[in-house]
Parts: structure tokens; sequence; C-alpha cells
């Protein structure tokens, strides 16, 4: 309330009339909205300062804050929040910014959420910290703690951490745990996408798929990067080679396979040397040779001498002449060999008992030859 001077009738009567001062009257009258009286001025004058936006118009204090500043009801107060707080205004105090959140200047009506990768583990926050680290690709950012982890990188969920994946484990990141990598015939894979850089000896390399493939017969690979090779002609290998092998007796290898046996191309074909590509056939006319199938070698049916268990033996290694072989040994028995099959493929034997002087260039003892 406030004085308000005014006149009465007679008063303006008698001004009109005399010279003499009139006498003065007063009323109170109410202030007017943010302004305020002590009830002895004849005027309001406004009670609005910085920060407030309402107050009494007995006492001139505040009875509400504009937003940025806190109320103090006992004071009758507003004070401008200070960096880390915040207030909406009225009669509110100011309020530290929540976990996660920050404010950096004063007198503001709101924090602000931590950008990705940042973190405000306590409230009142003036500001937020990074708490990206080495393989984290994103965090909590009331805790700073891991919730994603990048590619190479495994995640923990019970400590919410992320640690490297060691040799022959991947992760392709997020939340995903270091996982084995090394299947069959993988050597060596990528700590980021599982894919194989390096295969094991007797296994192909595919770059662009990031696979390894086992070599099959007749190839070979020493591993690494490298691919399967061929196995060249007169050699071989089995699935899963690291090197090839020379072909055996008995057997051929034109290259690019297995070993295969001499058996296989019918019973007149051998093989007497190592490292061959093709199996010889056996097309001797000869009554005396013979192939057995699928053998080393040729078998030549020769004629002989045994000395009927004496333990003389001499047979002859070759045919010496064209004459009959003939001995004056008393007891010696000339067995002839000879193929008894058409298909020349095993020898006979028959014994004859014969006397004379044998012309073999075998030396033979006087006394018994």
């Amino acid at each position: 309330m406030h004085l308000k001077k005014i006149m009465t009738t007679a008063s303006l009567l008698i001004a009109s009339i005399s010279p003499a001062k009139a006498t003065d009257i007063y009323i109170c009258q109410p202030c007017s909205s943010n302004t305020w009286s002590d009830g002895s001025s004849t005027k309001c004058v406004s009670c609005l300062s910085t920060g407030v936006s309402a107050c009494d118009s007995t006492n001139g204090k505040a009875t509400s804050c504009s937003g940025g500043y806190g109320f103090n009801s006992s004071a009758g107060s507003c004070s401008i929040c200070s960096p880390g707080k915040y207030s909406t205004g009225g009669t509110n105090g100011c309020t530290s910014c929540a976990k996660g959140t920050y404010q950096s200047s004063s007198g503001k009506t709101s924090c602000t959420s931590c950008p990705a990768g940042t973190y405000a583990s306590s409230t009142g926050s003036t500001s937020c910290a990074s708490c990206l680290s080495t393989g984290v690709s994103a965090c909590d950012s009331k805790t700073g703690k891991a919730t994603s982890c990048s590619s190479g990188y495994g995640y923990s969920s019970s400590n919410q951490t992320c640690s490297a994946c060691s040799s022959g484990n991947y992760s392709t990141g997020g939340t995903m745990s270091c996982t084995s990598c090394l299947s069959t015939g993988v050597s060596a894979c990528s700590s980021t996408t599982g894919k194989a850089t390096s295969c094991k000896a007797g296994y192909s390399f595919n770059s662009s798929a990031g696979t390894c493939t086992q070599c099959s017969a007749g190839y070979y690979s020493a591993g690494g990067t490298a691919s399967c090779s061929k196995c060249p002609a007169g050699k071989y290998s089995t699935a899963g080679a690291s090197t090839c092998s020379t072909c055996d007796k008995g057997y051929y290898c034109p290259g690019g396979t297995d070993k295969k046996s001499c058996k296989d191309m019918g019973s007149r074909y051998y093989n007497s040397s190592t490292g061959q590509s093709s199996c010889s056939y056996c097309s001797s006319s000869s009554t005396e040779t013979v192939c057995s199938s699928g053998t080393n070698s040729k078998t030549v049916c020769k004629m002989g001498w045994s000395d009927n268990g004496n333990g003389k033996d001499r047979e002859c290694k070759e045919f010496c002449s064209s004459t009959p072989w003939t001995c004056s040994y008393s007891g010696k028995t000339k067995t002839t060999y000879y193929d008894v099959n058409s298909d020349r493929t095993s020898c006979s034997s028959t014994s004859t008992s014969e006397s004379g002087s044998c012309s073999c260039t075998i030396t033979e003892p006087e006394d018994e030859c």
C-alpha cells in the first residue's frame, strides 16, 4: 500500500475564495504487480531484480525466480545457479546435473548429455571426460565403462572391458567375445574378421575368400599363402600332401594323381624303375621271358644246373652257347625253365639227367665240371 494525496470539496471551495493553503488528505492504494511499499511511502517501487520473476508487494522480497536462478524461501531471494547446476525457475532451487550430464556455464535451465564417447560419473559435473581407449568403440556416459568394442577386441560383460584377441582368435567387435578362427588347415587368421591369413602345409590359400582348401591327390602345397601345385610326371601325392614323392617300382605316375599300379593296365605291364610316368609292356616272343601281372620287373626263364642238394649249385646265369650243356659230374641234373602259360606270367621247369663236359664260360672247379 502507498499514500495518495487528495483534497476534500470544502478545501477546494476555501482554496477558491481564500489564499490560505488547503488541507492535504492521503489515502492508501494497493501496489501494482511486482512493486512494493513499506506503507510509509507515497509511491510503490519495483522489486524486480536480476533473476527475480515475482516479488512480495509488502516487503519487496522475491517469491519466484527466473530460469537459471535458485529460490531461497527463507531469505526471499534468487541466486544464479553455478556451473554444474541448473534451475527451471519459479520456487525451484538449483539442482546438480545428473550423472551422464554436465553444465559448463552458470545461470542455465538444464544440463547437457555427455557426447558419445564421453562420460560424467558424478553429479554436478561441469564437463565430460573421454572414455574411449584402445579397443573401446562405445562407453556408458554415466560410468565410463565399455559397452562396445572395436573389431579385434573381445567384450567382457562381467566387467565391461575390451581385450585384444590373442593369436588364433577373432572378434568382429560390438559385444562379441574373442572366438577361435583356427579351423582345419588354417595356421593363422585375422583377429578382426576371422578369415584365414595363412594355411597349413597341404592346403591351398584363397586370399579373396580368406579360406584354406586341402590339396587333392596329385597336388601339393608347402602352406602359408601358397596354392596347390601339380606333381610332375614320375611323382605322386596323396590328398593334403606338402611334397610329391617319387613313383615306386611296379607303379606309374603320369603327374597330377596318386600313384597307379601297373596291374591296372593289364597282366603284361611292369615297371622295374622308380620315377616312371608309364608302365612297360612285356612283348618278347621268347618262351623264356614272362611278366607277372603288376610286377616290378620282367622275369627271364633260365636253364641251369643243380647238384641235387649236395651244396654245390652251379646254376648257369646265362646261355653259354648253342650246344647242349653237359657235365661229367655224376648226379648233375639239368633244369630247364620255360613259360608254360600263353599269357607269359609264370615259369615252369623240367629236369633231365645229363653227362658230358660243361662248356659254360663260368669257371668251374676241374673236379666238378
